[in-house]
């Protein structure tokens, strides 16, 4: 299989989007076209069309008068997206039921699960949420379903910055994820449904307490 090169677009696209994950790009600051221009030695049209491709993932926001801007994190985007997985996960839980892909799903979490213990070093890192993300992404992957897929694929980005600036000073709260997961997998191998629901229910509804100064 012949693989292609990335476009310009694509390039760009990669390299802001690591900035802003790595924080080089901190959340809120001001994305300048010529600026990145110079900075990524790209011209500007690439850069136009990488901004917006990142505007459509949620992690570039556009302001009147202002221009484009790296995302910022209130109560309520946190609170979206947290109900977006939880519709998410519900609903391809249930289809997975539908399906008989129960087995399927447990071990796809199993194997998540030991991903996220394998990267834990003991320091909260944007590797680390990617693969807290990846763990609740496989009651979509269990579908397989191409389009859902897609659609939770365009948010991955953000909802894991989402968590990793939410959690970043909060030890207790990744561990606690961790332990969630644990008990998520337990309950889909028990088979029983309404546990399943509840307790994904419990792992995205909580008090988000998001500070604008995090990550500054």
């Amino acid at each position: 299989m012949i693989v292609k090169p990335d476009t310009l677009r694509d390039q760009a696209y990669k390299l802001i989007r690591n900035q802003i994950v790595t924080r080089e790009l901190p959340l809120g600051s001001h994305l300048s076209v010529a600026d990145l221009s110079r900075d990524l030695g790209i011209s500007n049209s690439p850069i136009r069309e990488a901004i917006s491709k990142l505007e459509n993932e949620g992690l570039v926001v556009s302001h009147p008068n202002s221009g484009f801007h790296v995302v910022t994190f209130d109560d309520k985007l946190v609170q979206e997206l947290n109900e977006t997985l939880i519709a998410f996960m519900s609903g391809c839980y249930e289809l997975c039921c539908i399906s008989g892909r129960e087995v399927e799903l447990a071990e796809l979490l199993k194997e998540r699960l030991d991903i996220q213990s394998q990267q834990y070093t003991g320091e909260l890192t944007f590797e680390y949420v990617q693969k807290t993300i990846e763990f609740d992404k496989a009651f979509v992957d269990a579908c397989h379903n191409d389009m859902l897929s897609s659609m939770l694929e365009s948010r991955f980005y953000l909802l894991a910055l989402s968590t990793f600036y939410l959690y970043q000073d909060e030890k207790e709260s990744y561990i606690q994820n961790y332990h969630e997961h644990q008990d998520l997998l337990e309950k889909v191998k028990s088979g029983n449904h309404e546990q399943v629901f509840n307790a994904i229910r419990h792992h995205l509804t909580k008090e988000n307490h998001y500070s604008g100064n995090r990550g500054k």
